[in-house]
């Protein structure tokens, strides 16, 4: 049951118990102006955070927005309520006034209703309605009025009348008029509004008054022809619609495919995008916001890559790769923002990579040769710039730099899988672009670029790609990826069937699911800004690539739970928030995953690959560019513009007998069942008729808990019986052609179960404790750890975002404002943990044993104990961060008498976490403080943490780590090893359990 319901393509509200105003936006103009409208038959006029005007109105003196019985329905450009009472109703239909600023109001069947319209104000941010409100950031002026964040006090308010300060009204040419003076500065014409009604109007004291019985209408020129202008709005709301109609078996999507349209079609402000439609609504290059193309509207796309082409730089005069104060990002003088730097809405990010690829996208769709002309030379200046910032040492794996949206507060300090992934598809359009010794060299690129993926990005005993290989220190791959690991190597064309299978198989055993079937896009903690979300822009993405490896039901299943959230939330059908990224990703979705439409133009060529479930009888969709009919024997395609067209979709049959209108046809052995390829010939309509006997749906994977006893016919990609626990991928050859998937779960890892069971042991009974004298091994204060300058692991080339120089900063953290904790001690000498363990906290200038790559520190240190015991307790504190997750981050070894050895990892977050949480204003504004690991919504990911809390001050702990020690063996010494680079790791106290 969901808030609001979809009714063939509209979104209904009815019988809601908790009405609210201002709950649904119709964008105007392709401009920052808008209606708010909403659950309640109410109404705002409103440019950026100005509110210019509200309309309250009455039948028989009683307000429309109090009537209990109201029915709400929202279309593109078009919100109507029907309004009952006593056996009697009516409707009142607002739109804009064409494509221009305002708004018209029809009621019918004519009825008389009463109206006042009033307040033209800057509308202040409520006073704590997100926490950025705490730390008087307030919303960006970029923003536009978001009931979800700076103004939720909206949804709950009909008037202020502080709104009415410095108001005025007048009449000019018999037409009244409200106006603010102080906001006609910003917009000139006295920040002034026009009424004009169908009845009799009069104004007084700022306020306008008056009837309607057919029509009403506002503007900020005097309206005219106010039945035209509303037949215009109507128009209006058909044409965006005409963008994405689509028609399936769940209203739940068609009712999506609607809203995404208008929010994309509103976040359209010539010649660019808008980040979002309600916060951020100024442009970027990115991040997955240039979607225009995929709603058919290419001259949109051309004029963004003509203005973004136009900015960017043409002149090789930045060389240096310096870095900025903090030491997290590069400096303004740098490499970075060189030759090929997109220098116009993009600040500090690396958006283009994304912005690219979006645009040989747009190219392909539309086949245009002068936006391929002015798309290669750019790609040739952007591509020298990723080589020479983000792999210097032409490895063939590329540093991510800022360059997702989640790479907010992310660092990779190595060659990473998005920006690689991006790169090798730039790449390889280029060849394409090019001829003679430039694609030659193009190509040759891009097989450098896949065989780095293959040999140091993809894990092959488990099927998907790390996240980084370090640049530094030991050189890791870091196995504990997140969502883009999924989708990328699909997107970009780096896999093949099976190992696209093994990629999308991995967020379903790797990360969790929220309550809203979305993936958490990672399995790092802390879950500060960006570090760990369910975001709905990554989720679509998953979903898209799920539909090209022929993951035809689980991808639906992401498609479909969030065009159900959609209408599930306090706004129906809302998609932007906080960004456009999730309306224009579902539109892609649903075009390119779902209905499989995937052009390539510029080569003549169109490829239909509709990945619809066997339980869809039919399916239809229409942009302008493009129109399929589809059920499981018949499909019927036409397009705008005629190319080669190919078909490849599902067999859900037990037999092919033939097909009908293909000039020839294949049979694919797929994964799950057989999939039909069939050259349509050159055109602009194709017609495919499949004659079959019998029904079959996709096989669903074999799922097991051991492996197979007879291994014939299986394809064992990750050599299971090498790595005999976790998760694993098989392919089990069918006798009729096709791969079945077998999955298996052989249970936990036994050395990581052992290491866990024994840092859980409890302590003996009857202890002697006696503590180990540190002194000799300490070398440094533990409250100064953040106190110091961490430079020597930095590389001289390239351009990249890591840690601070303080080494605790991302690169967040200085735009924010954030500065390391100050730490203190306050618990010294004998201090006894919760479970009664006593450690000597020394309070001595030097009060830790600390290791680090970082040259401040050596990179190990051995301690010597020179006791035997049952047990040793350590209390270890030192700093990691959310990047550095899932991975050793140092190394302890116990060393006794006769020269044997037990190591013990630290990984962050099992056995080791940061001696401090994070700031709260690092967590996600709006959101519950996700400041620290210990918060609810990332719990989850401390289910294995092992040692016990041990305060030592307000912001300062450490962790207790225990270790049973052998028995009737002298311990000869403990040593503490550093292994990631960007960590200290430190030993403030030991001791010994007799």
């Amino acid at each position: 049951m969901t808030r609001y319901n979809p009714v063939g393509g509209k979104i209904v509200g009815d019988g809601i118990k908790e009405k609210y105003y201002s709950n649904r936006n119709l964008y105007e103009g392709n401009t920052s102006a808008y209606i708010m409208a909403g659950d309640r038959p109410h109404i705002r006029l409103c440019r950026n955070r100005n509110i210019f005007g509200t309309l309250r109105m009455f039948k028989d003196g009683k307000p429309l927005d109090l009537f209990d019985d109201v029915r709400l329905e929202y279309i593109p450009n078009v919100v109507r309520w029907t309004v009952r009472e006593g056996g009697s109703s009516f409707d009142l239909t607002v739109t804009t006034p064409g494509d221009g600023l305002g708004f018209v109001l029809q009621v019918k069947p004519e009825t008389k209703i009463s109206f006042i319209f009033r307040g033209i104000a800057e509308k202040k941010p409520d006073p704590v309605s997100d926490s950025s409100q705490e730390y008087g950031a307030g919303p960006s002026p970029d923003w536009n009025l978001s009931i979800f964040s700076s103004d939720r006090s909206l949804l709950s308010t009909e008037f202020d009348p502080s709104w009415m300060n410095s108001n005025n009204s007048g009449t000019e040419s018999g037409v009244c008029y409200i106006e603010n003076n102080e906001l006609g500065t910003v917009y000139g014409n006295s920040g002034r509004v026009y009424l004009v009604s169908d009845e009799e109007t009069c104004e007084e004291n700022g306020v306008i008054s008056g009837n309607f019985t057919g029509m009403l209408a506002a503007g900020f020129t005097v309206p005219e022809n106010i039945e035209g202008l509303y037949k215009a709005g109507i128009e209006r709301g058909k044409r965006i619609s005409a963008m994405l109609e689509v028609d399936t078996p769940d209203d739940y999507i068609n009712a999506a495919a609607q809203a995404a349209a208008a929010e994309m079609d509103a976040a359209w402000h010539p010649p660019k995008m808008m980040h979002g439609n309600l916060c951020w609504n100024s442009p970027f290059v990115g991040w997955m916001v240039h979607g225009q193309h995929i709603i058919g509207q290419h001259d949109r796309s051309m004029a963004t890559l003509e203005t973004y082409a136009r900015a960017q730089v043409k002149e090789d005069v930045k060389r240096g790769f310096s870095r900025d104060g903090s030491g997290t990002i590069p400096s303004g003088d740098s490499r970075f923002y060189g030759q090929g730097y997109i220098a116009e809405d993009q600040f500090f990010y690396n958006m283009q990579t994304q912005f690219f690829h979006q645009m040989i996208s747009a190219w392909r769709y539309s086949g245009s040769e002068k936006m391929g002309e002015i798309l290669r030379e750019s790609l040739r200046l952007h591509l020298k710039r990723e080589d020479e910032c983000f792999d210097p040492e032409g490895s063939g794996l590329y540093e991510s730099v800022i360059n997702t949206w989640p790479s907010d507060s992310v660092y990779t300090p190595g060659g990473a899988v998005e920006e690689t992934c991006f790169v090798y598809y730039a790449y390889k359009t280029l060849a394409e672009m090019t001829e003679g010794k430039e694609r030659e060299r193009c190509l040759q690129k891009a097989a450098k670029i896949k065989k780095a993926f293959e040999e140091r990005l993809w894990i092959p005993e488990r099927g998907y790609p790390g996240e980084f290989v370090e640049r530094f220190g030991n050189h890791r791959l870091h196995r504990d990826s997140w969502i883009y690991a999924a989708f990328l190597p699909i997107e970009c064309e780096l896999t093949d069937i099976f190992t696209a299978a093994q990629c999308i198989d991995y967020p379903g055993w790797a990360l969790k699911k929220g309550s809203n079937g979305l993936f958490w896009i990672s399995n790092w903690t802390p879950g500060i800004w960006s570090v760990r979300e369910c975001s709905s822009g990554e989720n679509m993405q998953l979903a898209i690539a799920g539909f090209k490896a022929g993951k035809a039901d689980s991808s639906l299943k992401i498609l479909s739970d969030f065009s159900r959230n959609a209408l599930n939330k306090e706004t129906p059908g809302e998609l932007t928030y906080p960004v456009i990224e999730a309306a224009v990703q579902i539109a892609r979705a649903i075009v390119e995953g779902l209905f499989g439409y995937r052009p390539d133009y510029p080569n003549g060529k169109v490829l239909f690959s509709p990945s619809i479930p066997a339980s869809w009888e039919r399916a239809n969709i229409k942009t302008p560019d493009f129109e399929l009919n589809y059920t499981l024997t018949h499909i019927k395609v036409k397009l705008t513009r005629p190319a080669r067209i190919v078909l490849r979709t599902r067999l859900y049959a037990e037999k092919l007998i033939n097909t009908e209108g293909a000039v020839s046809t294949r049979l694919i052995p797929g994964i799950g069942g057989m999939i039909l390829e069939a050259d349509m010939g050159f055109g602009s309509e194709a017609i495919l008729d499949l004659n079959v006997s019998g029904f079959r749906d996709f096989d669903a994977p074999e799922v097991l808990n051991s492996l197979p006893d007879d291994m014939s016919g299986i394809y064992d990609p990750q050599n299971s019986a090498s790595t005999p626990w976790g998760h694993h991928m098989m392919f089990r050859k069918t006798p009729g052609g096709w791969y079945r998937e077998v999955l298996l779960d052989l249970g936990k890892d036994p050395k990581e179960e052992e290491l866990l069971t024994r840092q859980r042991e409890p302590i003996p009974k009857n202890p002697v404790f006696e503590s180990v004298d540190l002194t000799g091994s300490m070398n440094a204060d533990v409250c100064e750890i953040f106190k110091q300058k961490y430079v020597s692991l930095r590389s001289d080339t390239g351009c990249h975002a890591e840690i601070g120089y303080d080494g605790f900063s991302l690169w967040t953290f200085n735009f924010w404002g954030i500065k390391p904790p100050e730490l203190k001690i306050d618990r010294y000498g004998t201090v006894k943990s919760d479970s009664g363990i006593p450690v000597y906290i020394s309070d001595g200038k030097k009060n830790v044993v600390f290791a680090s790559l970082w040259d401040n520190y050596p990179d190990s240190v051995e301690i010597p104990v020179e006791k035997a015991g049952r047990m040793i307790c350590l209390a270890v504190a030192g700093s990691t961060n959310p990047n550095l997750c899932g991975i050793e981050n140092a190394v302890i070894t116990f060393r006794y008498e006769n020269g044997e050895t037990e190591k013990l990892p630290l990984v962050n977050p099992k056995n080791y976490i940061q001696l401090c949480p994070y700031p709260m204003r690092a967590s996600e504004s709006g959101g519950p403080d996700r400041s620290d690991v210990f918060n609810p919504v990332d719990a989850e990911l401390m289910n294995d943490f092992t040692p016990e809390i041990l305060p030592l001050g307000d912001k300062l702990r450490a962790l207790l780590i225990k270790w049973p020690m052998k028995k009737d063996m002298k311990l000869d010494s403990v040593k503490l090893e550093a292994v990631s680079p960007d960590i200290v790791v430190g030993i403030i106290a030991a001791t010994v359990v007799k």
